[in-house]
């Protein structure tokens, strides 16, 4: 795992090879099945313009919902996930103007309730420009290899930055920030972009999740 604090063109954390190989290839194996198992809905409370309608083409479960969901490779990977950043926070001097760094730090209790939403993008799926209602988002990709579709690349759309659809890649960024998905485009026999969000909020002490 290979973490990266960013401040252009504002500031994020970037994680690269963010789960080893092994739990990288458990997940994935647990993306298609929920995929084949015909999980996803259309709906999960996602963003929509003044006019009401949705700004996402794309298919998403929130992991709560699905049966057996604590017990999930995907599950306890996303807990080690903040387990690893808190710790490098830990051991990472900070400037209290870096805001992004010295909030998440200051904030141990920022995930006692860990909203996880796992999204697929097919054929032609894509999502307009959108804010989060969290204090901060965190997303990484996962694809079967070998990659059989191109787009799918994230776009902070007032700052006109890209970040590419790369294997194991992580970004935490403030959840205020506009953001959208290019299209995807899969090929015939393939499959297209999972994604697992985690919203990471401040909450009261005692309420978690069950």
């Amino acid at each position: 795992m290979n973490i990266q604090f960013k401040t252009e063109p504002f500031e994020h954390i970037i994680v690269e090879n963010t789960f080893n190989d092994e739990q990288w290839y458990a997940m994935t194996q647990e993306l298609e099945n929920i995929l084949h198992l015909d999980l996803f809905v259309s709906d999960t409370g996602s963003a929509k313009d003044d006019n009401g309608k949705k700004l996402n083409k794309n298919s998403s479960v929130f992991l709560g919902a699905l049966p057996n969901y604590k017990e999930s490779n995907i599950n306890h990977a996303q807990y080690e996930l903040w387990g690893n950043i808190k710790q490098w926070l830990e051991n990472t001097e900070i400037n209290k103007k870096n805001w992004v760094l010295y909030n998440l730090k200051q904030n141990p209790t920022l995930i006692r309730k860990l909203s996880s939403l796992i999204s697929y993008y097919g054929e032609s799926d894509n999502y307009d420009a959108h804010c989060d209602n969290a204090a901060f988002t965190c997303l990484t990709w996962y694809y079967k290899e070998p990659k059989k579709f191109t787009g799918g690349e994230l776009i902070f759309t007032d700052f006109d930055y890209t970040i590419p659809c790369k294997k194991n890649y992580t970004i935490i960024f403030p959840s205020f920030l506009r953001h959208k998905v290019n299209e995807v485009n899969v090929e015939e026999d393939g499959y297209g972009r999972f994604t697992i969000t985690n919203f990471w909020s401040q909450y009261p002490e005692g309420k978690q999740e069950d």
